[in-house]
Formats: structure tokens, sequence, C-alpha cells
């Protein structure tokens, strides 16, 4: 074990690390206003040591609250991960940056969604060039769900839709392979389904890669991820020969 939270925290992402091998994540509640909490874990004599970073607060500074999974670490040591709340309109959803300084760490709210962007994020993923990418469980204009794009230019960040997924939700968290395709899942629609956005330009073009159908599995979650060869491996909940899920793998 390696640390054992107290209360009724609800750590809400996967650990990430830096290169230095301290690791980061949030929980969706706890911390002095129980709205979530940034924390990192050093490695110190032989154990780990739990620092809380940020402290979320719905009712102090930005508003941003209830923070969720999973987070993304540049390559100068800024975390960003997304939050159930903002000060602007609510509980849309909000994208966050934490800089970290000689003096501690500063949060930055880099993006709020307002409804008609989307609501309900999933998480975030990254590509080399610093670009964010995310999901939304709706509702762009129509009450659909969106992936979307936010670049970093001249110290601020530009929204980008990047599709419009339909009337679908319960996402997964997105991630991305080495070629800057973005993958995700869903399991509203049947047993769920697996799917790609594949990027060309300023185009990206949806395609189902699975349809899950029970017997190999019911209700994808977590990461899809990659291997060199672009085999792509996951879990789900439940189904398979006995109900229980499965790990899958599928094969370009």
């Amino acid at each position: 074990m390696l640390y054992q939270f107290t209360g009724q925290p609800y750590p809400a992402s996967r650990l990430i690390f830096d290169p230095s091998g301290n690791m980061y994540g949030v929980t969706f509640f706890g911390g002095l206003y129980n709205e979530g909490v940034a924390y990192e874990l050093s490695p110190q004599n032989g154990g780990w040591t739990e620092n809380d970073i940020y402290t979320f607060n719905p009712n102090l500074g930005l508003g941003v609250s209830l923070p969720n999974g999973p987070l993304v670490l540049d390559q100068a040591g800024n975390v960003y991960g997304t939050a159930y709340c903002n000060e602007i309109d609510g509980c849309y959803g909000s994208v966050w940056q934490l800089q970290p300084s000689q003096s501690g760490w500063s949060f930055n709210s880099i993006f709020e969604f307002n409804g008609s962007d989307g609501y309900e994020l999933t998480g975030l993923a990254s590509d080399a060039s610093g670009n964010l990418y995310g999901f939304t469980d709706g509702q762009t204009g129509n009450s659909s769900s969106t992936a979307y794009e936010l670049s970093p230019s001249n110290g601020s960040w530009t929204y980008n839709l990047v599709y419009d997924l339909g009337f679908e939700n319960n996402f997964s968290v997105p991630s991305m392979d080495s070629a800057g395709n973005l993958y995700g899942s869903n399991i509203i629609s049947g047993y769920g389904t697996l799917f790609k956005l594949t990027r060309s330009g300023n185009t990206w073009t949806y395609s189902v890669l699975h349809q899950f159908s029970n017997g190999d599995g019911a209700f994808p979650t977590g990461y899809v991820v990659s291997d060199k060869n672009g085999n792509l491996y996951g879990t789900t909940v439940k189904g398979g020969a006995y109900g229980y899920g499965v790990i899958w793998e599928i094969t370009p």
C-alpha cells in the first residue's frame, strides 16, 4: 500500500508520473471544502509523502470544483485536468491548469463550458504539440455530445470542436495514439461502442471500430491503449463467457 486516504475523498483519476518519480492525481470530494483536491505523492525514505497541491473551492477564487480525471502533464511540469463545476456557468465543466513554482502551485481555469458547447467532461488526452483533447456528454446545439480540442496560443487557449458525437453519452476517457488519432467508447448504444476519430489536417473522420454484443463483452470502460503495432486493448465491466467482463484486443 502506497497511501491510504481517510474520510470520503473518492480518488477520481489514474495517477500520472513526472520525470522525478512524483505522482499526481485528484479526488472528487475531500479537502477543506469537500469539493476535491489535486495531490502529489512523492517518494521519500522508502515510502510516499502526500501533499495537497490545490484545494478546490466553489465559493472563492475561480470557483472550480469536483475535479475528475485523467490528468495530463506537459513538458514544463504543468498539470491539466477537468472538473464538473465552474464559476461562470455553474456545473457545465471546466478545464484547468496547475503551474509549479518555487513558492507553490498556481491555479488557472483555462476554459469554461456553458452547456451549448458541452458539459460533464470525462478527462483529457494531449498530443506532442501540447493541445488538449476531451469528450463531453452533451450538448452542442442539438443536445449531443462532443469531442473537443483546446490549443495554446499566446498565453491563452482556443476551443475547437473536433466532432459532434450525436445523442450518445456515458463516454470513456479519451486516449490518443502516436499518430494523433483519438479513441473512445460509450455504453449507451446497445452493449457499447468503440470508436476512432482520425485526423487529416483540420478534418476529423469518425468510424466505429467495434460494436459489443455481450458475448464478447459489454459496457466498455477505462482507457483504450495501443501498442507500437497499432493493436488496441481495453476492458468491459460486464459480458463475456461468465458475465463479469473481458479484456479485449482489436488488431488493425
